[in-house]
């Protein structure tokens, strides 16, 4: 009876100890699916992080230059004055349509200057995304291996054990 419970209770903990090592291999694959999707190299992070630093910086220092024009445009009379210093000579019916279509044209800049103030805050928060996704990537990387170092060392015990249980049972015999 003892023999037959001792048995059991050894092919029980053998189970167990290759289902755990199972589990973790299913883990390790399926980590290693979501690292393939993710990876990225870091030169490419470089770049991509490069060129929207570039596209951002052109795209602050335009939205500047376009709020300064918005603002002349939205005050008329500034920008007649800019114009008439310039040696050009208006008429009246041209700076009267001047001051009525200036306006207008100034509140359209400064929504081109909102959006283009939009496309860089997003530009900003893309460049945090992909360090991040960057970082998680190293991370996902090192649990891989260090999960990969833990299925050996447990296929190691589980060895041991068998053969230890083997080496019993040649004992008893």
């Amino acid at each position: 009876m003892e023999n037959i419970n001792t048995k059991r209770i050894e092919e029980e903990i053998r189970q167990y100890k290759l289902y755990k090592i199972q589990v973790t291999e299913a883990k390790i694959r399926e980590y290693e699916e979501i690292y393939s999707l993710i990876k990225e190299n870091i030169v490419i992070k470089f770049t991509k992080n490069t060129f929207s630093n570039i596209l951002r910086v052109v795209l602050n220092i335009v939205s500047f230059v376009l709020i300064i024009v918005s603002f002349a445009l939205i005050f008329p009379d500034v920008a007649i004055s800019i114009i008439e210093k310039n040696g050009e000579v208006l008429s009246y019916s041209t700076r009267s349509t001047l001051i009525e279509i200036f306006p207008y044209i100034g509140y359209f800049i400064l929504g081109l200057v909102v959006l283009f103030i939009s496309i860089s805050v997003l530009l900003k928060k893309n460049n945090r995304k992909r360090t991040i996704i960057y970082e998680l990537t190293k991370l996902i990387d090192e649990v891989i291996l260090y999960m990969k170092r833990n299925v050996e060392e447990e296929k190691k015990k589980y060895e041991y054990f068998v053969d230890s249980v083997a080496e019993i049972k040649n004992k008893i015999n």
